[in-house]
Formats: structure tokens, sequence, C-alpha cells
């Protein structure tokens, strides 16, 4: 009897020390699920297209869109060849594209401080115009001009990326101590144009305009009147940039 108890001691204890000081059959399984809920990985909308339907209108209004107000999920399209888009409320949005080969879609700002900011990509094509005043854009990824850019009033366009400009991208043009700047992370190619400021004697009006950038290759047109252009890492200008003098360079340039 008492070698019989004994066995039964050693197999209670065998219990205890493989279920770590617990006799259930439902704790260790019960740990495991705990386990893989804790680290489930967290659920990831998939982004979807939102389209300007055309015509005149404000982005404040969710009946001019094919999906509703834009949001952080939309890849947003402007470009029906007619589009005259106003920029009236601060958004949010995944992409924007903004115009195609031919008409024309524009985006402006309303004349208060609006933010836009695109997670990803900015694509500005041939019939796109995107005019600023006194707004902020930023994109998240790789960005690209092929249309028209007109940063003014104190407005702004950051892309943390590299910016490829191939159509005309002013800053600080419209004269009247109109200003304003871009700012690209990484190396802006420009094989358009570029104007950085303004001056115009008779009637006496000038503007300022700037860009920062972390590397230049330039084989278009960099007008530098009352502007400048600082590169942060190296620049090859195989085009033009006038004056030289307003071009900032704190490694090397090329010619």
């Amino acid at each position: 009897m008492s070698q019989q108890r004994g066995l039964l001691l050693l197999i209670i204890c065998a219990v205890l020390s493989v279920s770590g000081g617990y006799a259930s059959t439902i704790q260790e399984p019960a740990r495991q699920h705990a386990s893989a809920s804790y680290g489930a990985p967290a659920l990831h909308m998939p982004s979807a297209p939102d389209d300007w339907l055309g015509g005149t209108g404000n982005w404040s209004n969710g009946a001019d869109w094919s999906a509703g107000l834009p949001g952080s999920d939309s890849d947003v399209s402007i470009n029906t060849g007619s589009d005259n888009v106003t920029l009236d409320t601060s958004s949010s949005i995944n992409s924007l594209v903004l115009g195609g080969a031919t008409g024309s879609s524009m985006l402006t700002g309303d004349g208060n401080a609006r933010t836009l900011a695109i997670t990803g990509a900015l694509t500005v094509n041939q019939s796109g115009n995107l005019y600023l005043s006194v707004d902020t854009v930023t994109a998240g990824a790789s960005s690209t001009n092929l249309g028209s850019i007109d940063l003014e009033n104190r407005s702004s366009l950051q892309v943390n990326g590299n910016f490829n400009n191939s159509g005309a991208l002013c800053a600080g043009c419209n004269g009247n101590n109109s200003s304003g700047n871009a700012l690209i992370a990484g190396t802006l190619t420009n094989t358009g144009t570029m104007q950085l400021g303004y001056f115009n004697l008779d009637p006496y009006s000038s503007g300022y305009g700037s860009a920062t950038v972390g590397g230049l290759v330039n084989t278009g047109s960099i007008n530098l009147t009352y502007g400048g252009i600082q590169v942060n890492g190296n620049a090859t200008n195989a085009g033009g940039i006038s004056p030289s003098i307003g071009v900032r360079d704190s490694r090397s340039v090329a010619t």
C-alpha cells in the first residue's frame, strides 16, 4: 500500500512540474490561444479608387466624388479633362493623380491654410495644374510632375522621396511679395523648367522662391531670380541654372 501511495505522489509531482504548477489539462491550450491572439497582425485596409466626377466644385463635397469624400485609404484621381477643384478643407489620402494627357484638370487652394497629406505618390500629368496658396502638400513617396505646379503665398510642397520634374514648377512667381518653397528629401531630377522667385521692374513686383533638395540632376532650366536652391548632396548640372550665385551645394557641382 505504501509503495502504491509513493508511486501516486511521484505521478502528481510530475504533472505539476510539466504543467507549470497547475494540474489542469486546459491550462496550456488556453495559454497558446491567448498568445496567438495577442500576436495576431493588425488588419490593413487596402486602398480604393475615388474619382472626381468632373466640373467645378469643392473638395469637401462628397457628392462630387465617385466613392464619397476621400479618406486616408483613397487613391484619388482628378482627370475627366474638365476639372476645377478647390481645396477648401484639409485632407489625408493614399495617393493623388492630377490630370492626364489632354484637357485641363486643376486643383487650387481657397486662400486659407489647408494641408493635403498624401501617404504615397503625387502624380501631376500633362494636363494637371496644382496651384497652392498658403497651403502645404506632402507626399510620402517619390513623385512626378509633367504638368504645372505653382507654389504661392507661403505655400509648400514636401516630397519624402525623389521628385522628377519634366513640366513646369514655379515658387513665388506671382510677385507682390509672394513666396513658396519645395522640400525634396531625395534627388530632384529636372528635365523641365523651374522658376524660383520673380522680379519685374516695371511695374515693380517681386516674389521669393526656394528649394531644398537631397540631390540635384539638372538637364533642364532653373531660373533663380529672387530665389535660391540648396543641394544637400551631389549636384550634376548639364542644363541651365541662372544666376549660379543662387545655388548652395554642400558637396560638389559637376557642369
